[in-house]
C-alpha cells in the first residue's frame, strides 16, 4: 500500500471515529427506554436487511441485463440510446447528475443508519463490551463508507502544474482548483504560432462550455466508487449500494461516448465565431495526417531505432522527421482519405469534413512551417524536453523493449533470408513468426510468406490476417476480402477483422460497404462467439479419435518433442466444430512456472495452424473422458507411440 492510500484510509478511519463518538455521546444524553431504543435498533437492522436485499437483486438484474445482450442486442440497444442522447444532450447530462447523486444519497443514508445504531446501542446503556463491540463494527463500515469521498490516486494531487507536455495529444482538463493544458511537442513543432493560438480556443472553449467541470465531476465520481468497490473493505459499501453505482457507470460511459462529438463541435463552433477556423482547420489537417502516418507502422521506428544497446536519445524528433519526410509523398492520398472519411455512428471527434463544413472552410494548407525565430526556438526546446522523456520512459526496461523489437525480430528475418537463399523449407511456426517479425519492417517478405503459406492451405488464417494488414495500411480495397477470409478461416479473430473492415469503410468513404458491415457485422461477431463456445471441451463432452492427417501429426509430434519435458500428448476430437482437444502432460521434474510457460507457447502454436484445437494441462476430468473414449497417447514418456 503506497503513502497516498494509508493517507487514504487513515483520514477515512478518523471521520468514521470521530461519527462513532458524534451519535455515541448523543446516545448517552437521551433518556433510558430500553423498550423504545431495542424496538428503534431493530427497526432500523430490519430496513438494512431490505434495502441490502433489494439493492443485490437489482445489481443482478442490472448485470444480467447486459451481459445477456447478444452483439445483435447490444448494437440495437446502443443506436435507441444515440437516438435519445441526440435528442437531448441536456436530458441525458441530468440523468447521469441525478444517477450520481442517488448514489450519494443512498451513501449518506447508510452512515446515518449506522450512526443510529450506534445512538441507540448507547442510549440502552448497554455493558461496556457490547458498546465496544458495536463502536468497532460500525468504524469499520463507516470507513468504508468515507473512503468514498478518497478517489484513488486523488488525494494528494498537485494543484499546481498548469501546463503538462506528453505524447498523448493536445487537451484540457481540470484538478480540483485549476485547469490543466496538455501539450503535444510535435504537434505544436508542426503548427504556426496563429494555428497553435487557434489550437488554444478551441481546448478553452471546453472549459467556457463547462465540458471541463462536467467530465471532472464524472470521472471523479468515478475514481471515487471505482476505489471503493476494490479495496478489501470495499463489499460492505458494494453490497448496499451496487446496483446505483451501476446505474451511474452505465449512463456516465454512454453519455460521454455518445455526446463527445457534440461538444467538440459546439467547441469548434466558438473558434468560427472568433474568425480563427481557417487556422484550426489548418492545425487540424496537420494533426489528422500524423495521425494516418502514426496508425502505420514503419520500420525507422519500430524496428531500426532500436537496433543501439542504448535507448535512442532523439526518439520523438526522429519520428517528427519522418513525419516530414513521408509527407512528401504521401500527403495526396491523405488529402484524398480526410476529404471522403466518413463519420462514425460513434465517433469522441468529428472528421475533418465535417469541421470543414461547420467553419465554412473549403480548402487547408498543411504546408505552412512557423518562421519566427523565438517560437521556433521554443518548440526546439519542447521536442528536447519530449527526447528526454521517451528517453528515460524506454530506458526503464529497454532491454526487454529492445529484445522483443529488434533483437528477436531480427533473428527471425535473417532465418528466413537464409532459407530462402538456399532454397530451403522452414517449419510452419517458423514460417508464422518470420511472418510476424517481417510485418512492417520488409512487407513484401511477409506478403511472400503469406502466399506460400496459403499455396498450402488455403485456410490459414494468419496469412489471410497478415496479408490484411499490409494492405489496409496501404489502403487497399483488397484489405476487406483478406479480413473476410481470416475471420472465416478462425472465428477467433473476427473482432479484429470487422473491426479493421469497419474502420476501412469509414476511411474509404464506401458508403456501401459501411451500409453492409453496419447491418451485419453484430450478427457476424454473435456467430464467432458461437463458434468459439462450441470449439471449447469441457468435462461431459465426449470425445473420438482424431481425423488429423498423419502429415499433421508428424508436425504436431515434431513441435512439441522439441519443446522438451512433454510426458504425454492426447488427441482427441470432439463437437459440431470438428475441434481437436490436445491434452499435454508435463513431467513432474519441470517447475510449475515452466510449465505455464510451455503451455503459453503451445496454446499460441496450435492458435496459428489452420486446423481447429483447443489445448488443456491433463487434468482428472480429461483422463476419464480419454479412457471412456479408449484414446492413448501418441506421444508416450517423451517420444511418439509406436
Amino acid at each position: 500500500m503506497n503513502l497516498r492510500n494509508v493517507a487514504k484510509y487513515a483520514l477515512s478511519c478518523l471521520a468514521a471515529g470521530i461519527t462513532v463518538c458524534a451519535f455515541g455521546i448523543i446516545g448517552a444524553l437521551l433518556p433510558q427506554n430500553s423498550r423504545l431504543w431495542v424496538s428503534l435498533i431493530v427497526a432500523v437492522a430490519a430496513l438494512l436487511a431490505v434495502w441490502l436485499a433489494v439493492n443485490l437483486i437489482c445489481a443482478a438484474r442490472i448485470s444480467g441485463k447486459y451481459r445477456s445482450m447478444n452483439p445483435r442486442q447490444a448494437y440495437e440497444y446502443g443506436n435507441r440510446v444515440k437516438e435519445q442522447t441526440e435528442r437531448d444532450y441536456l436530458s441525458a447530462e441530468r440523468a447521469v447528475h441525478a444517477s450520481l447523486t442517488r448514489a450519494y444519497i443512498a451513501l449518506a443514508a447508510l452512515v446515518a443508519a449506522v450512526g443510529l445504531i450506534v445512538m441507540f446501542v448507547s442510549a440502552l446503556r448497554a455493558e461496556s463490551i457490547w458498546l465496544a463491540l458495536t463502536a468497532i463494527a460500525a468504524t469499520y463500515i463507516l470507513t468504508t463508507c468515507y473512503s468514498v469521498l478518497f478517489p484513488k490516486d486523488y488525494v494528494g494531487l498537485p494543484d499546481s502544474v498548469v501546463i503538462a507536455i506528453h505524447g498523448d495529444g493536445t487537451g484540457i482538463y481540470e484538478t480540483r482548483s485549476k485547469v490543466v493544458l496538455s501539450l503535444n511537442p510535435a504537434e505544436c513543432a508542426m503548427l504556426t504560432a496563429d494555428e497553435l493560438y487557434a489550437v488554444f480556443l478551441h481546448e478553452f472553449a471546453h472549459v467556457v462550455n463547462v465540458d471541463t467541470s462536467r467530465s471532472r465531476r464524472f470521472n471523479l465520481g468515478r475514481l471515487r466508487w471505482e476505489g471503493a468497490f476494490e479495496n478489501d473493505f470495499g463489499f460492505v459499501v458494494k453490497a448496499f449500494t451496487s446496483s446505483l453505482v451501476y446505474t451511474f457507470e452505465i449512463n456516465v460511459t454512454l453519455y460521454q461516448a455518445l455526446s463527445s462529438r457534440h461538444h467538440e463541435m459546439l467547441a469548434d463552433e466558438r473558434v468560427r465565431e472568433a474568425g480563427e477556423g481557417g487556422n484550426f482547420i489548418n492545425a487540424t489537417a496537420k494533426g489528422e495526417m500524423f495521425g494516418l502516418f502514426d496508425a502505420v507502422p514503419r520500420r525507422e521506428l519500430n524496428y531500426d531505432c532500436f537496433e543501439s544497446k542504448a535507448a535512442p536519445a532523439d526518439f520523438e524528433s526522429k519520428k517528427l522527421a519522418l513525419f516530414y519526410e513521408v509527407m512528401r509523398t504521401e500527403c495526396d492520398k491523405w488529402r484524398d482519405i480526410l476529404s471522403r472519411e466518413l463519420p462514425a455512428n460513434v465517433a469522441s471527434h468529428p472528421t475533418l469534413r465535417q469541421r470543414m463544413e461547420a467553419m465554412g472552410v473549403s480548402d487547408y494548407d498543411v504546408s505552412k512551417r512557423e518562421t519566427d525565430g523565438g517560437y521556433v526556438a521554443e518548440t526546439k526546446k519542447m521536442m528536447e524536453r519530449a527526447d528526454e522523456a521517451a528517453r528515460r520512459f524506454l530506458a526503464d526496461n529497454y532491454k526487454e523493449i529492445r529484445r522483443s523489437r529488434y533483437t528477436e525480430r531480427k533473428e527471425l528475418i535473417d532465418c528466413y533470408y537464409a532459407a530462402k537463399e538456399k532454397g530451403e523449407k522452414l517449419p510452419l511456426d517458423r514460417m508464422h513468426y518470420c511472418m510476424s517479425a517481417l510485418y512492417g519492417v520488409d512487407n513484401a517478405s511477409a506478403l511472400e510468406i503469406a502466399a506460400t503459406l496459403l499455396k498450402e492451405n488455403d485456410g490459414y488464417a494468419y496469412a489471410h490476417l497478415y496479408r490484411a494488414h499490409i494492405y489496409f495500411d496501404g489502403y487497399d480495397a483488397r484489405c476487406v476480402g483478406e479480413f473476410r477470409a481470416a475471420m472465416n478461416a478462425d472465428s477467433a479473430l473476427s473482432e479484429e477483422c470487422l473491426e479493421c473492415i469497419g474502420k476501412f469503410a469509414l476511411l474509404s468513404g464506401d458508403e456501401k460497404l459501411l451500409k453492409e458491415y453496419r447491418a451485419s457485422a453484430p450478427d457476424k461477431l454473435g456467430e464467432a462467439r458461437q463458434e468459439e463456445e462450441m470449439r471449447m471441451w469441457r468435462p461431459g463432452v465426449a470425445l473420438c479419435p482424431t481425423k488429423l492427417s498423419k502429415d499433421v501429426i508428424s508436425q504436431i509430434e515434431e513441435y512439441l518433442l522439441s519443446l522438451g519435458g512433454v510426458e504425454k500428448v492426447y488427441l482427441a476430437d470432439f463437437g459440431e466444430a470438428h475441434t481437436t482437444l490436445v491434452m499435454v502432460k508435463f513431467f513432474s521434474r519441470v517447475p510449475g512456472a515452466e510449465c505455464k510457460r510451455k503451455m503459453e507457447d503451445i496454446s499460441a502454436y496450435f492458435d496459428m495452424r489452420p486446423e481447429k484445437f483447443f489445448t488443456a494441462e491433463y487434468g482428472a476430468s480429461a483422463m476419464y473422458a480419454l479412457g471412456d473414449a479408449k484414446i492413448f497417447p501418441f506421444i508416450s514418456d517423451g517420444k511418439r507411440n509406436e
